[in-house]
């Protein structure tokens, strides 16, 4: 149910009146008196007041939900400082060096300077956009801890890890069980606030009584608080993370790094890679490799002979080192899911820090929901669902049809997808933190902050690819985008710790807290490896009021050169060299105020491998108030600046100023592809040109006054902000100062009230750009950049009134405006803005977060909250902008309507014009001179015959030059009868035809003879004229002999002796001297004297079958031959017949 109405019986002054009757003058709608409604994020009626608000029924201020304790919610907030190790009433006071602020001296236990490995920061990781099945249960529940626990008991079953206290942070291991697994539950447009929290049991022991609601979620309920345009930007990369105490680190995210801790599968070196420089992730002390390509067994310390740190001193994501880093990409919406580990009782935290959280990414273009509003916080055991669309300002007015390649998101694979957007509000580098009403310091200071890359077609994180779009800033090459082998990102942060080494700040303060070390990404004066090559850092202020101003210097202490590539997360329109021209000063950075960003390129080719380069801070404090100015780097390099550390605090110097970081050069190998910045400084190339307002909308626009000052608080809240000259209040996030519409661009001035004070303010949601610093131009590193934190104060390079331009774009909602020194933000010095729709009459109602779910509460407004106090600029604007459309600003012979220099358009031939201006014959987006089919009938223009006026034989349209000519004879393949010029005709030409060619004669067989028709042409047919004899044995071809007449060649047929007459036709065919009819070889008949002829031609004188060779008696006359006187011619006295000598 929504809260009674609050300002019931306030006293309206005459001031108050008037504005609010000109308030609805100008929006011409009637006062609403209040509608019943069941959604109660809906709109409340508009209420006009510049009384200081009661608090909420039950409450003394409205984050006092965040204390419920046992006893309900305390008179005050004492209970948060039980804890500290420094009761007020020992504070120190009364020194010069009022450093750490009411602190002793942070002591060292032993640490060294430079002998530790600087920290990377680890990347969260993509989880799979999906609901995982049977997920691991949160931490701290029972069934979290029967898998944890250790041991049996006396019966044999596993003994659980112990039941948390209202004191403890859960289990890491538990944490990383939970976190390394999909989401546990589906993200919804609509808060989720039917799903309990999982601590719901010890939530109501810890409270002492029964809850009737607590959700999961700590977002607001409602559609006020849905996720704006979520069916345009549904999440496409999920990641989560818990917010808890400090813990080793386990290594879970080690598979979710980009880098894998591996090189290239294409052979690109990865340092992150075995042998590569950032391999080894933190010092080792035994050497044992435990380090290699893991984050296992990293504690939290800042040093490794610091005492670790204790849950209840520092908390940040995961609980662990090192820093987080989230890796995003343009056209790729985002879902973070964040988890409260914090302990219950707010007293558990060592004396600061509040255990309820509101997350802000620093400074995206995200919806009011997401924006981290300082009182929508959530409690331990919930989660709140930010949804950042990661889209470009301008996604509904400019580039709507996604044409640019500029405004764009890398592939994956090399390419570009083109985004809807103004590519001139590409961002890079982004922050994003705790930003708790009245605790944003104490719970930053103790660790709720991680850093954030966006990439894009312009910063894609590979210098290796030369697309003409990518800026190539030095990154790596291995990954497609997002390598970080040269491209680092530096969270600079002083720190105090207390006697025992932990983490110590002071609650007490309101003025501004400074700590007493430098730390830079969490570790006391690492080193760094860095090869010799370009390096870009991104460096963070991240102090809660300390201001830097950081030199570079070898180790000669000779100043080092470098540009300036970023300011603020943004991508400026040039370069600026520290080289000591053009205002700068060599080698030193100006101001770096809390919250900044400034993105530099080293080039650390000049040096030598064991060469030593050291960052150097030069801003001077004495305490919180402000910044005391620059110390000359000649006094501190040279040791005439000394700050000497007492048992009491420090004289002579704050130990703040000096070396902080050193940098050892290591020999590099590799090629440097990265860009040379030094080509993109003032008079050459453009980075990213500024999204200059023209003139006339500077003149019309709304203007409004912010007076930062300490006036008109209390004693807890003393630092008040005025609006329009009004009265000067302390935060209430139930007022609204300021209301631009949708699509509005207004003009803010932002001053200083005076006193010497220093102020880095920040206004959320967009980035805006300078048009004067007290009446003149801002210097070269702002007049080319946006910004999103503006320092007003006393400082050489800041100023007491600067006048600021913003557009606001796409989303509506509750933003705020405050000073970053966060010490000064919570006491109270931060104001709530909103984006209305236009036409809009009624006020959003206030979140009001309890542990049993948000409640709401009335809004009021200030009377000038939607008209201002004016319109243009108060000061004469000191920066270009863009004249009338027919006007040329810069006098380079274009008018302003058609200079991409002025409106920001395309310009893909380089000739000065918006390619808007030109002609596009085809209207396909693309000017003719660019082109490539400037008809769109789909031919290329150098082949095109309307363009050409070339030959085009074929008539396709195509000019023949463009054309196949296989044979180089002037003829296109297509013209050409013979288009190889082998001679044979195309229909012909086996290489065209595709068909046979048995003879490999180039000739398809269906244009050769085929004599007897069988199919295979003559070439390849061994029987040519089908009748069944081979060609080599046919008389028809061989014109050979035949005796036998039977159409074969003799050749071909049987000739058993070799005596030139084939069988057939050989008398002797065996050449034994007997012919064939006698010759028992071929009459196999008998042949009795083995001589090889048939007896059958042998004599038989006698006729008696017996062939007289084998016959006895040869002439049958019965006397053996060897007795017969015939065949003996012997004596035959007797003529008897028988020889004698047988007788």
């Amino acid at each position: 149910m929504r809260k009674s109405n609050p300002y019931e019986g306030i006293q309206w002054n005459y001031r108050s009146l008037v504005f609010f009757g000109l308030a609805l003058l100008c929006f011409s709608a009637p006062f609403v008196t209040g509608i019943p409604q069941v959604d109660e994020s809906g709109l409340v009626p508009l209420v006009i007041s510049e009384e200081l608000l009661p608090p909420p029924i039950g409450m003394h201020a409205m984050m006092d939900g965040a204390l419920e304790g046992p006893t309900g919610i305390p008179a005050d907030h004492s209970i948060l400082v039980l804890n500290n190790t420094i009761p007020e009433e020992n504070l120190i006071e009364g020194r010069i060096f009022d450093l750490p602020t009411g602190g002793l001296p942070s002591p060292l236990f032993g640490a060294v300077e430079f002998n530790q490995q600087m920290l990377r920061f680890e990347e969260f990781g993509t989880l799979e956009n999906q609901v995982g099945l049977n997920p691991m249960p949160f931490p701290g529940t029972a069934e979290a801890n029967a898998l944890t626990g250790g041991g049996l008991d006396v019966d044999g079953l596993p003994i659980p890890a112990p039941e948390l206290t209202a004191l403890d942070c859960p289990d890491g291991s538990q944490v990383e069980m939970f976190l390394d697994q999909p989401l546990t539950a589906e993200a919804t447009r609509l808060c989720n606030d039917l799903s309990q929290n999982p601590w719901k049991n010890r939530i109501e022991n810890y409270l002492g009584r029964p809850t009737t609601n607590l959700p999961i979620e700590g977002r607001p309920p409602g559609e006020g608080w849905s996720h704006q345009r979520w069916a345009e930007f549904p999440p496409q990369r999920v990641f989560q993370s818990m917010i808890t105490g400090a813990r080793t680190n386990f290594g879970f995210r080690g598979s979710m790094q980009d880098h894998g801790y591996e090189h290239s599968l294409d052979g690109d070196d990865c340092e992150f890679g075995p042998g590569g420089l950032y391999y080894n992730t933190y010092d080792d002390p035994d050497g044992l490799g435990l380090s290699a390509g893991t984050t296992n067994g990293l504690p939290v310390k800042f040093h490794p002979a610091m005492p670790q740190q204790a849950p209840e001193a520092l908390w940040t994501f995961d609980g662990t080192f090192p820093p987080k880093l989230l890796k995003v990409r343009y056209g790729e919406p985002v879902l973070m899911r964040l988890w409260n580990g914090l302990p219950l009782d707010p007293a558990s935290n060592r004396g600061f820090g509040l255990h309820t959280i509101s997350i802000h990414e620093h400074n995206g273009h995200n919806p009011a929901e997401s924006d981290g509003y300082t009182n929508a916080f959530f409690f331990p055991g919930q989660c709140f669902d930010y949804r950042w669309p990661v889209i470009l300002a301008g996604h509904d007015t400019i580039n709507t049809d996604a044409s640019d390649p500029r405004a764009g998101m890398p592939d994956g694979n090399g390419g570009i997808i083109n985004v809807p957007g103004d590519w001139r509000e590409t961002m890079s580098t982004h922050w994003f933190h705790d930003h708790m009403l009245d605790f944003t310091a104490q719970n930053v200071y103790k660790g709720v902050a991680a850093m954030m890359n966006y990439y894009s077609s312009l910063d894609r994180g590979n210098e290796a690819l030369d697309d003409g779009i990518n800026l190539r800033f030095p990154s790596g090459s291995s990954l497609d985008w997002g390598n970080r082998d040269y491209d680092i990102n530096l969270v600079i942060a002083d720190k105090a710790w207390d006697q025992e080494g932990q983490l110590w700040f002071n609650p007490f303060n309101s003025d501004g807290f400074m700590g007493d070390h430098l730390l830079t990404n969490w570790q006391y004066k690492p080193f760094f490896n860095v090869a010799a090559r370009k390096y870009r850092f991104r460096i963070l202020n991240g102090s809660v009021s300390r201001y830097l101003k950081l030199a570079l210097v070898d180790q000669n202490n000779n100043r080092v050169p470098f540009h300036m590539i970023c300011n603020d997360g943004n991508v400026m329109e040039h370069a600026v060299a520290f080289d000591g021209t053009l205002g700068t000063e060599l080698g030193v950075l100006p101001t770096l105020a809390i919250a900044e960003r400034y993105d530099i390129v080293v080039d650390f080719s000049q040096f030598q491998p064991g060469d030593r380069l050291y960052f150097v801070n030069l801003m001077e404090h004495e305490g919180g108030r402000k910044p005391e100015g620059p110390i000359p780097l000649e006094d501190v390099i040279s040791g005439a600046y000394q700050s000497t550390v007492l048992p009491t605090g420090y004289v002579g110097g704050d130990p703040c100023v000096g070396k902080f970081l050193e940098f050892r050069i290591q020999a590099f190998n590799g090629v440097d592809l990265s860009m040379n910045p030094q080509e993109f400084v003032a008079g050459g190339k453009t980075m990213i040109p500024l999204p200059r307002p023209s003139a006339e909308e500077i003149a019309t626009a709304t203007h409004r006054t912010f007076t930062f000052g300490r006036g008109s608080g209390t004693d807890n809240a003393p630092w008040t902000i005025k609006t329009d000259d009004g009265a000067g209040f302390t935060m209430d996030p139930r007022r609204v100062s300021a209301a631009p519409s949708l699509g509005d661009l207004e003009i803010w001035t932002i001053e200083n009230g005076g006193n010497g004070w220093s102020h880095p303010v920040h206004i959320h949601f967009e980035e805006g750009q300078i048009l004067s610093k007290d009446g003149e131009a801002p210097p070269e590193w702002e007049k080319w950049a946006r910004k999103d934190v503006y320092r007003i104060g006393p400082m050489e390079d800041s100023c007491t009134t600067m006048e600021i331009a913003l557009r606001f774009r796409e989303f509506a909602g509750s933003y705020m405006e405050h000073c970053h020194n966060t010490q000064h933000e919570d006491h109270a010095m931060l104001l709530r803005w909103d984006i209305e729709n236009p036409g809009q009459v009624n006020l959003m109602p206030s979140p009001l977060p309890t542990w049993e779910g948000v409640e709401y509460v009335n809004t009021v407004a200030l009377p000038t909250f939607r008209v201002g106090d004016g319109v243009g600029t108060v000061d004469p604007i000191q920066v270009p902008v863009v004249g009338p459309p027919n006007a040329d600003d810069d006098v380079d012979g274009i008018v302003n309507a058609c200079d991409p220099d002025q409106t920001g358009g395309m310009d893909w031939d380089l000739n000065g014009q918006d390619d808007a201006c030109q002609v596009d014959t085809d209207l396909d987006g693309t000017i003719d001179p660019c082109d490539l089919d400037v008809d769109g009938d789909g031919i290329l223009n150098t082949c095109d015959i309307d363009l050409t006026l070339g030959a085009d034989c074929n008539l396709d349209g195509q000019d023949d030059s463009c054309q196949l000519d296989t044979d180089l004879d002037g003829t296109i393949d297509f013209c050409d009868n013979d288009l190889d010029g082998d001679g044979i005709p195309n229909e012909c030409d086996a290489d065209q035809t595709a068909g046979v060619d048995c003879d490999f004669n180039g000739q398809d067989d269906t244009c050769q003879i085929d004599t007897d028709l069988d199919g295979t042409i003559d070439p390849c047919d061994l029987d040519v004229d089908g009748d069944g004899i081979p060609n080599t044995c046919d008389m028809d071809l061989t014109l050979g002999v035949d005796c036998d007449a039977n159409g074969q060649d003799d050749s071909c047929q049987l000739d058993t002796d070799l005596d030139g007459t084939i069988d057939l036709c050989d008398n002797d065919l065996d050449g034994d001297g007997i012919l064939n009819t006698c010759d028992v070889d071929q009459t196999a008949g008998a042949d009795c004297d083995v001589d090889g002829q048939d007896d059958s031609c042998q004599v038989d004188t006698d006729l008696d079958g017996t062939i007289d060779t084998c016959d006895n008696d040869i002439d049958g006359d019965g006397i053996l031959n060897a007795c017969d006187v015939d065949q003996t011619a012997g004596a035959d006295c007797d003529v008897n017949g028988q020889d004698d000598s047988c007788q």
